[in-house]
């Protein structure tokens, strides 16, 4: 009997292409080599995988289109089929063994769910005991067992800067123009690995319907479509214009839907590899930048896709759902070819999408300030994704030790959850909680697969926030609902929202701001929620009875937008449609009182349900909960937890793990000696949780700056114009451990500034959203800790003589921060207020 052939097996993973695979480039490099082995091309398809809570129909759907293309890309220049099997990957590669002898496993590193971990540690064992090498390149910036965070960003750059792995001297135009250079397995034992049913066709394995894992119907209605060609497509008309105007677009639903990249579930499934991107990004950048020293946007390189942006609008496939004008809920260009046109040249190079463009839907290519928002946000990919790989157990448990019974966090499925606590999460699953925006948000994502990020942000917000959700129910609906979920950005971005990082801006979004900033007129929320079209008027967001002009009253933007933003009037707009915000004769009653006002909304909750599954309106009389009163719940549980010392020493050690080292003079000796402080002054340590002594302070390892006196004397009001009257602003020592007092005057910028015991400064707005900025000054705490209700705010390392500058993503006042000497110095970057 003939010994069994020797082979290099290529396992693809999520990266599902044959261009800058790395894990395939390197194995077609060793079978050419002078000794190389034929190759063995294989997908498993795990049906465990897909019995995991967090998966779904949309994902496999576009696994399918992404694995069908591969399987003829494989074919049709590579020579090699793609082998689909079914099964345990440790069985399936076991099976592999039985019939050929493997040299070596190629894929690429995946940091993933906690299933697929434990996967690749199965698999490694099996190459231990079967003797098979298993080479594992990285294909993203994550960077496995990282011992510390300096440097990470070298190292990101370094790879994506590196060279892409060009398919092209591999390739062979399938009909018989270019010779093979690998040699191919004999085509008996070829047969065998196909389970004797290949029978002369190229692929002879698909993905099963996902009806025969038991992956059900999801309701996703308009699902974006996989593979690479769709994502070249994609990134070719982004870089010809779609992206114009990017950083202003990404925020609403209304212009995010087609002016952000969409390139995120291709990037999940690696059907295009986030260095092809990102190199596309740096080189349309540079050409931008080469047009301005010549005084000409025109010298821009065209982009050489098959089409240009300016004729999607006019090909755009028409959708059976009737939409307003102005609002497409899908991007707006067809279908990529399924061939390319010119099949002479090699297929990469064809269809490789080229920055530039003079032809757009806007008139113009993205702009400079566009490409380099969306390539930070390549890097922050890569980012969050790091925090799992570092501490996979905050795909369960929170990131901050100290938020364990915050919220109901013993609850393993719905049906544990209290009776209140379920009518809140059910009424958020399907989009029916009464606040227009939170719901076309959620039926929005429950129909297409997608969101912009402001609205992901907001739905979490409001789940564990306003509605006082644990985070990991809600996660793992948003996880099926999502076609580009990514466990790394889904739950480490799930915590920062739901505050238990410990470490990040408490983030609680007022739905009824986002709904009027993001949709003045209402045109999103009418096309996702159909049951107030009748009500009001599309074009205006008012009843519909209503002789209002036809567009409504520009929102305010910029630095007065806190300060002059007031709710709409109860049933005058589409955004607040109700005619109360509680049930008629309140919510409390003596025998259920309590501090923090939890029977309260428990009650409310309950209240709405009885309503609204009777078949009441639930846009009618009042909604699930009462917005202020719910912001005023979970702001006074949260910030009184992270006032506790105990809690702040455990953030100390988070932000050495996991913090993005922004300053590079802050090196992780610093943080870890952070991480540290207090461990010799505790009583005690459990978990790795340290719990304070009873002064309640985090001992330092140097003084504390002393303030001057005339800086103690210091008092100033001013008053600005627009913004009503400032309370004075107080400097005062540490010693005096003074409380805050609320203004009250609401509309007040900044209120005051108090000295505290461990030498914080706070500046608060004076209304329901808290402290404006928050910030420690020294040692005790080296982080920039901002609490703002509204919007991504900033957090940058802090310390004496240190410059740093706040800002948040919706454009709130910026505050700049400066400890020079024993002198502290805030001010707006244009110098209105300044103490």
């Amino acid at each position: 009997m003939a010994a069994a052939p020797c082979c290099e097996v290529v396992w693809f993973k999520r990266d599902l292409r044959i261009h800058d695979n790395e894990a395939l480039w390197r194995a077609l490099d060793a079978a050419r080599a002078p000794g190389g082995a034929p190759l063995v091309f294989v997908y498993i398809l795990e049906p465990g995988l897909w019995r995991q809570p967090d998966l779904s129909r949309r994902q496999y759907l576009f696994l399918k289109d992404c694995v069908d293309e591969l399987a003829r890309d494989l074919w049709r220049w590579v020579g090699v089929p793609l082998l689909v099997k079914v099964g345990d990957a440790e069985a399936v590669l076991e099976r592999i063994r039985t019939m050929v002898r493997v040299r070596r496993l190629w894929s690429h590193q995946e940091t993933w769910n906690n299933w697929t971990y434990q996967r690749d540690r199965a698999v490694r064992r099996w190459c231990r005991r079967a003797g098979v090498e298993w080479v594992e390149p990285r294909q993203i910036g994550v960077v496995r067992r990282l011992k510390k965070r300096d440097g990470w960003a070298k190292q990101w750059d370094t790879l994506m800067s590196a060279p892409q792995c060009d398919i092209n001297p591999f390739l062979s135009d399938g009909a018989g123009g270019a010779p093979r250079a690998h040699p191919l397995l004999p085509e008996a034992v070829l047969q065998a690995l196909c389970d004797g049913d290949r029978q002369g066709t190229p692929h002879p394995h698909t993905l099963p319907p996902p009806e025969s894992l038991g992956v059900a119907p999801d309701g996703c209605r308009e699902p974006q479509r996989g593979g690479r060609r769709n994502a070249c497509w994609i990134l070719g008309s982004f870089l010809a214009g779609r992206g114009a105007y990017y950083a202003k677009n990404v925020s609403s639903p209304l212009t995010a839907w087609d002016g952000c990249s969409r390139l995120s579930p291709h990037l999940a499934f690696g059907s295009i590899s986030m260095r092809e991107v990102f190199q596309n990004v740096t080189r349309a950048q540079r050409t931008l930048r080469g047009a301005k020293t010549t005084r000409s946007k025109q010298a821009a390189r065209p982009c050489e896709t098959e089409r240009t942006f300016a004729a999607y609008d006019q090909e755009r496939p028409q959708t059976a759902v009737t939409a307003p004008p102005t609002f497409k809920p899908h991007i707006t260009h067809p279908e990529p070819p399924a061939e390319p046109v010119d099949t002479a040249v090699p297929l990469y190079t064809a269809l490789s999408p080229l920055p530039g463009g003079t032809q757009s839907r806007r008139g113009q290519a993205p702009g400079l300030r566009d490409l380099q928002s969306f390539g930070s946000r390549l890097r922050w990919h890569c980012h969050f994704v790091q925090k799992l790989e570092d501490e996979p157990r905050i795909e369960f448990e929170n990131m901050h030790k100290g938020y364990g019974g915050l919220r109901s966090d013993a609850a393993q499925s719905v049906d544990q959850l209290p009776a209140a606590e379920q009518a809140r999460y059910a009424a958020w699953v399907e989009g029916r909680t009464g606040y227009p925006m939170v719901d076309a948000c959620m039926r929005a994502v429950n129909a297409t697969g997608w969101l912009n990020f402001r609205m992901r942000a907001m739905l979490v917000s409001f789940a564990s926030y306003h509605l006082w959700l644990h985070w990991r129910l809600p996660a793992l609906h948003l996880a099926r609902m999502f076609t580009d979920y990514e466990p790394g950005i889904h739950y480490t971005q799930f915590q920062m929202q739901s505050g238990t990082t410990g470490i990040n801006t408490v983030r609680c979004y007022n739905p009824l701001k986002q709904s009027v900033d993001q949709d003045p007129i209402g045109e999103f929320i009418l096309y996702w929620v159909p049951e107030l079209r009748g009500r009001f008027a599309p074009c205006t967001g008012l009843p519909a009875a209503s002789t209002a002009p036809s567009r409504a009253a520009k929102t305010p933007r910029g630095k007065k937008a806190k300060a002059t933003w007031k709710a709409p009037a109860l049933g005058t707009t589409v955004h607040s449609p109700w005619a109360a915000t509680a049930p008629p004769g309140g919510t409390r009653s003596d025998a259920e009182e309590d501090e923090d006002g939890a029977a309260a909304l428990a009650l409310q909750s309950l209240a709405f349900q009885e309503r609204v599954s009777v078949g009441g309106d639930p846009y009618d009389a009042y909604p699930i909960v009462g917005e202020a009163a719910a912001r005023k719940h979970a702001m006074g549980r949260v910030h009184g937890l992270r006032k506790k010392t105990a809690v702040k020493v455990e953030s100390h050690r988070v932000a050495w793990k996991h913090g993005s080292r922004k300053n590079p003079e802050r090196g992780s000796a610093f943080w870890k000696r952070v991480a540290a402080m207090g461990e010799a002054e505790a009583e005690a340590v459990d978990g790795g949780l340290v719990t304070a002594n009873e002064e309640g302070h985090v001992p330092t390892k140097r003084a504390a700056p002393k303030v001057s006196r005339s800086a103690k004397r210091a008092k100033q009001t001013r008053t600005a114009e627009g913004q009503g009257v400032l309370s004075s602003w107080v400097v005062r020592p540490p010693a005096a451990d003074a409380e805050d007092n609320e203004a009250e005057d609401g509309d007040a910028f900044w209120t005051q500034m108090a000295g505290r015991e461990e030498d914080v400064l706070s500046v608060s707005d004076g209304g329901d959203s808290g402290s404006l900025f928050s910030f420690e000054a020294d040692v005790p705490c080296p982080y920039v800790d901002v609490d703002v209700a509204e919007g991504p705010q900033a957090e940058a390392p802090h310390a004496p003589h240190d410059i740093i500058v706040l800002s948040d993503s919706d454009r709130s006042p910026r505050v700049s921060a400066r400890a020079d000497r024993d002198v502290i110095v805030l001010s707006d970057t244009d110098g209105e207020h300044t103490v």
